[in-house]
């Protein structure tokens, strides 16, 4: 019962924060990113400083992302390894160097075509490895 209140307290909060992101947007014309709010809130130092925040946000979920990968296949695949050039890669390294040689190509498009194409693919692939683990393929 003490998660629902937590839960609908966290539910009213991000409706009233919602209410105000969009009072912000509407109070001066060509307000169109959380950069522009800060802007005008607090000049161009707001401006630059929500901009740091997102991109380190988005760089720290690449990272992540590249991390938890590893983890998972490393996990799957324990005993995978790579001698290359006189250094051994485990699988930790091996695996984080293949998700990031994998995830890399999908940053240079500027289009959302080839990323929605990727996803469908890789949805799948993941519902295709879901159903193959619990024997119903």
């Amino acid at each position: 019962m003490g998660w629902a209140l937590i839960l609908l307290i966290f539910a009213v909060l991000s409706f009233y924060t919602g209410l105000l992101l969009r009072r912000c947007l509407d109070s001066q014309p060509g307000l169109e990113t959380y950069p522009d709010i800060g802007q005008a809130a607090f000049g161009t130092g707001g401006r630059i400083a929500i901009s740091i925040v997102l991109y380190v946000e988005l760089y720290a979920c690449c990272i992540e992302y590249i991390i938890l990968e590893s983890d998972n296949l490393s996990s799957l695949f324990p005993n995978a390894h790579l001698s290359l050039g006189g250094y051994m890669l485990d699988s930790h390294i091996l695996f984080a160097i293949l998700t990031t040689l994998a995830v890399l190509p999908t940053y240079g498009f500027e289009t959302s075509v080839f990323l929605a194409t990727s996803q469908l693919v890789e949805l799948l692939h993941r519902s295709w490895w879901s159903f193959a683990c619990f024997g119903l393929v």
